[in-house]
């Protein structure tokens, strides 16, 4: 299989605020985008479990080049999950790891 490391940036406009998502074909320029936004020490990605099995280790194994603190919490997936409980497990998760406004969240999926 060739892949071809083609990205297209999409300018999302809103009301208040403007920002860019980048759309690429796998994860070749994460390190690479995520280092111009962040420069925390820590990561934690969220997501499920249906996309983590197919993604998460992965994931993580790209961004532990530039980062050695990586968490990761897996969630149970489907709209029932999306509630205020699953909200106060995921605050207790970052406060129990110390996560600080200079750390980097990633919602995977």
């Amino acid at each position: 299989m060739i892949s071809i490391n083609a990205s297209k940036k999409v300018k999302v406009n809103l009301e208040n605020k403007s920002y860019n998502v980048l759309i690429n074909d796998g994860f070749s320029l994460l390190c690479q985008e995520v280092e111009k936004v962040w420069c925390g020490e820590k990561m934690v990605i969220i997501t499920d479990d249906v996309v983590g099995q197919y993604y998460l280790d992965k994931f993580a194994n790209i961004l532990k080049t530039i980062s050695s603190q990586i968490y990761h919490m897996v969630l149970p997936s489907g709209e029932e999950n999306k509630n205020f409980t699953t909200l106060k497990q995921i605050y207790d998760f970052l406060i129990f790891r110390d996560i600080r406004r200079s750390d980097l969240v990633i919602s995977l999926g």
